[in-house]
């Protein structure tokens, strides 16, 4: 390691991923999925389709939507998170600002952070999706309850893991965990004794480079355990 040093007694195993029944598994070889390593609760869900500048029947069609809710309750269940029914009929935003439609419509509800908000968003492509997603976003922070927004096209992908990956997200924004870390592998956080220290946090960086001869910056992610 260039010359470098470094003292075996702090090196840490990889730990083992390991969930309540090998929960959190996205599937074994033959295809089966497990429950989450600690499956969260949504007490209401609604849709927001975003179809400012398109027609709303075409932005995403009616027996799409239908499929995509289907799927993602299923998909919950499959999970093991408790996931209520998709409303019958989705909140349409038309126009104008978006954080206006979400307090007129969802304004009377009385959300708390145990409602999840779905919004449907444009294609990337369209000039509009990135100034509706980060206006959702913003409405988040500054009401509490938790969003997940997908790209309408991407909401036809269907039984194609795209489900199973927002799942993942939902459950985490739900206070679920998704995955837990096999005892065994956890060797620098426990003592002589093998309890495990307190107060202790765990942190891991990585950076991203962009392929050779490309002019577009690398980016650089920090994550830190939690619990």
């Amino acid at each position: 390691m260039n010359g470098s040093a470094v003292n075996e007694k702090f090196l840490a195993e990889a730990p083992r991923l390991r969930e309540r029944h090998r929960a959190g598994a996205l599937a074994d070889a033959r295809g089966r999925k497990f429950h989450f390593a600690r499956a969260s609760q949504v007490d209401r869900v609604f849709v927001v389709l975003c179809a400012e500048g398109h027609d709303p029947d075409r932005f995403l069609p009616w027996q799409a939507l239908q499929t995509w809710q289907k799927t993602i309750e299923t998909e919950a269940r499959t999970r093991g998170v408790r996931f209520p029914q998709f409303p019958q009929r989705p909140i349409v935003h038309t126009g104008g600002k978006i954080e206006t439609t979400l307090n007129r419509e969802l304004g009377p509800m009385s959300l708390t952070e145990r409602d999840l908000v779905c919004c449907i968003l444009p294609d990337k492509k369209d000039r509009r999706e990135h100034d509706i997603y980060e206006s959702i976003k913003r409405w988040m922070h500054a009401t509490g309850v938790p969003t997940q927004c997908t790209q309408a096209p991407k909401a036809q992908r269907v039984g194609k893991g795209y489900d199973s990956n927002m799942l993942h997200k939902m459950n985490l924004k739900m206070g679920g965990a998704n995955w837990k870390a096999d005892r065994g592998g956890l060797g620098l956080l426990r003592d002589a004794t093998g309890i495990e220290s307190p107060g202790t946090i765990v942190f891991g960086c990585d950076v991203h480079h962009p392929k050779p001869g490309s002019d577009r910056p690398s980016f650089a992610a920090l994550v830190a355990s939690m619990d």
